[in-house]
Formats: structure tokens, C-alpha cells, sequence
């Protein structure tokens, strides 16, 4: 699922189950001043959304919502604003991170440990390669070596582990 509203929406309910009783009904934490348009628990919740979907870049990430997500993000803050609360806040998104972790562990009997692309082929080769082509799940990538300025095809190798009884 890549459509950020929507991982948005079931994180801030699972967010509000974690720290309903920490949070005011604007799901802001107490503070003097002001009250902030976009809530302590939209941002916490916008942070964790873009985690999930792998979306590394502020720059990136504000890119898309402005132009995808305007609508659905009416009263959303300026890319300055969400990085300065979003470092405000890094104590306590850890801590709502830790329990979802704790919540889907014990669901879980298998664990992915560690991803990384695996280069199956040259950009050149990119027309005729046929691995991983009958799956859109399963389709191959662009990949960037930086060190070698490399452009490449590749798929995420992953690791998985099941932890011992």
C-alpha cells in the first residue's frame, strides 16, 4: 500500500490507542502558547507514514503531498515547521514506534532482519530482462551505486528470521 493518506490515517488510530490519555482532544501534548494547526499526533503520524513507506526525503515527502495530498492534508504545515516538531517529538515517536513494534511482534513468527538491492543487471539490459516481470510485486528496480556512479536493475534481497522457541 503506497498511498500515503491512507498508511496516514491507520497510524494516527493507532497512535491514539497508544497515547489517548497522554494527549489533549486536538492531539496536541500541553504546552503554553498557541495551538499548532497540524497536531503534535499528525506529525508523529506523517513521520511513521513516510517511515512505513520508505520515503527518506523531507524534501521528497512535501514534494508529494503537495502535489498528490493537497486536498487530504488541508491544514498541513510548512516543511520547517513538521522538522522542527518532528525533532521535538523524536522521544515520544520512539516510544509509540517501540509499542507498534512490541503490538506486531506478537503477532509475528518470522522476522525480516535486513534489506538491500541486489543488482540483477545493467540499465542497458533493462528491455530484455525477464526476471521478475510476470509479478508487479515482484518487479525489479533502479538502483545507484554511489561510488561507482552506477545505474542498475535490482531487486530487494531480504533476510528473514525465525526466532528461536
Amino acid at each position: 500500500m503506497h498511498n500515503i493518506w491512507t498508511n496516514f490515517t491507520k497510524i494516527i488510530e493507532v497512535i491514539k490507542e497508544i497515547i489517548g490519555d497522554e494527549i489533549n482532544e486536538n492531539g496536541n501534548y500541553s504546552r503554553r502558547g498557541t495551538k499548532p494547526r497540524f497536531s503534535d499526533m499528525e506529525v508523529m503520524a506523517l513521520s511513521l507514514a513516510a517511515e512505513c513507506l520508505g520515503i527518506d526525503s523531507e524534501n521528497h515527502l512535501f514534494s508529494k503531498l503537495n502535489k498528490e495530498y493537497l486536498n487530504d492534508f488541508g491544514n498541513l504545515i510548512s516543511r520547517r515547521q513538521y522538522n522542527d516538531r518532528r525533532k521535538l517529538l523524536f522521544e515520544k515517536t520512539e516510544a509509540v514506534r517501540k509499542s507498534m513494534a512490541e503490538r506486531i511482534n506478537k503477532q509475528a513468527d518470522v522476522f525480516a532482519i535486513d534489506s538491500m538491492p541486489l543488482e540483477i543487471c545493467k540499465i542497458s539490459r533493462e528491455q530484455r530482462n525477464k526476471m521478475g516481470k510476470e509479478s508487479v510485486h515482484h518487479s525489479p528496480d533502479k538502483g545507484y551505486c554511489a561510488s561507482q556512479k552506477n545505474i542498475f536493475m535490482a531487486i530487494n534481497c531480504t533476510v528473514f528470521v525465525q526466532p528461536p522457541e
